[in-house]
């Protein structure tokens, strides 16, 4: 398909366009970059192997430009991921916390079983709150909708 003279290679030029075609569109110094890391034996062609190598190189040159456009840097993948991380620690924590204050009814684990059904209330009534915070914004456009007929007619 970007083998134009079905040569078995593809060329700079037919690098160019299959750049273009993926929507990666690329000045002629970017190009040349990318031609080069993906042309590792350092002749003019792309073979088999390092077309393999270059549609890699593709997607990630595509998939940092889409995250400079969305203006995400490496620096906030980096916070969130670790944010993650850190919350994924406190919820096992948490858990085993859990299991354990369930295991013995001692001191610190019937705090914490006092306090489980106390957090799985707050969340039951927090979802509970979405719902009823939904349905009054439904209620508010009905009839701000009612009265700008109303002043219409």
């Amino acid at each position: 398909m970007f083998d134009k003279d079905n040569s078995g290679y593809i060329s700079y030029d037919e690098f160019r366009d299959l750049c273009k075609y993926m929507g990666l569109c690329l000045n002629q110094e970017e190009g040349l970059k990318l031609f080069a890391l993906a042309n590792t034996n350092d002749n003019e062609y792309i073979d088999y192997y390092e077309f393999q190598n270059a549609i890699f190189l593709i997607k990630g040159k595509i998939a940092l430009d889409t995250l400079v456009q969305l203006g995400v840097t490496t620096a906030d993948l980096i916070i969130y991921g670790v944010s993650i991380m850190l919350l994924l620690v406190l919820v096992m924590v948490f858990i085993f916390l859990g299991i354990f204050a369930f295991s013995k009814a001692e001191g610190f684990n019937s705090v914490v079983n006092s306090i489980l059904p106390l957090i799985a209330g707050i969340a039951a009534r927090t979802i509970d709150m979405k719902e009823k915070i939904d349905s009054a914004k439904k209620f508010i456009k009905e009839m701000i909708a009612e009265f700008q007929r109303k002043l219409d007619n």
